[in-house]
């Protein structure tokens, strides 16, 4: 897993935040289970680069458990 979190970490991050829109990035883990949030300015910020994340996510298919799942949600409270 920790070539996941290399993949992350070197490839799916910095191409992340060049996207218009970005604004944080983070990724979690316990044990050999991770989420991954990736927080924009806009929904239509992610919705106009939502194929490419879904590309890049295919990309880690081999080195996941189970099959990856993603979803665009609205943040309704940001503390921080």
């Amino acid at each position: 897993m920790d070539e996941f979190v290399r993949l992350f970490r070197d490839e799916f991050a910095p191409a992340i935040q060049k996207t218009a829109g970005f604004a944080q990035s983070f990724l979690t883990r316990d044990g050999d289970s991770f989420i991954a949030m990736t927080v924009f300015a806009s929904k239509e910020d992610i919705e106009a680069d939502e194929a490419k994340f879904k590309s890049r996510i295919g990309q880690a298919v081999d080195l996941l458990t189970g099959p990856p799942q993603s979803s665009i949600r609205e943040v309704v409270v940001h503390l921080g």
